[in-house]
């Protein structure tokens, strides 16, 4: 979790009990109070898909990849699916693109700092095919 700390300084004026006025310096009290706060972590990775998966040359469309991470070391993308499965795939996340080799996990991106944006996912299929009965996106909080 991150903690942050918030000042704040409040001023406290006396008014006199006839008509409201100030009363000057000698009944003025200053006071000051501090507010902390615990911002938990929290990284999230959502595949929005946009419909149906299309096919455009050799390429899968599989949908709109929105990641969110507050941590202050960024974060990690990881994918992971059935083992085995997806050899010689290509996952293309924006700009960037993964070989997957067959593991059942593999690092998709990584950010060095909080984030949040908005990415298309793709795929090109490998020598077996997408055939697999898992495809889950993830984030790894780093440091």
């Amino acid at each position: 979790m991150r903690k942050v700390a918030i000042g704040a300084i409040a001023a406290v004026v006396g008014l006199a009990a006839t008509g409201g006025a100030a009363t000057g310096p000698a009944n003025a009290a200053t006071a000051s109070f501090a507010i902390r706060a615990t911002v938990p972590l929290h990284c999230k990775a959502q595949l929005i898909r946009t419909g149906m998966p299309t096919a455009a040359a050799e390429s899968v469309a599989l949908g709109q990849l929105a990641e969110y991470c507050n941590a202050p070391r960024g974060y990690r993308l990881m994918v992971r699916y059935t083992p085995g499965s997806l050899t010689g795939t290509t996952l293309r996340i924006g700009e960037d693109a993964v070989v997957l080799n067959g593991s059942g996990m593999a690092t998709l991106s990584e950010s060095p700092i909080p984030r949040i944006r908005s990415r298309m996912i793709s795929a090109v299929a490998g020598e077996g095919g997408l055939q697999t009965d898992r495809l889950e996106l993830f984030m790894v909080p780093l440091g």
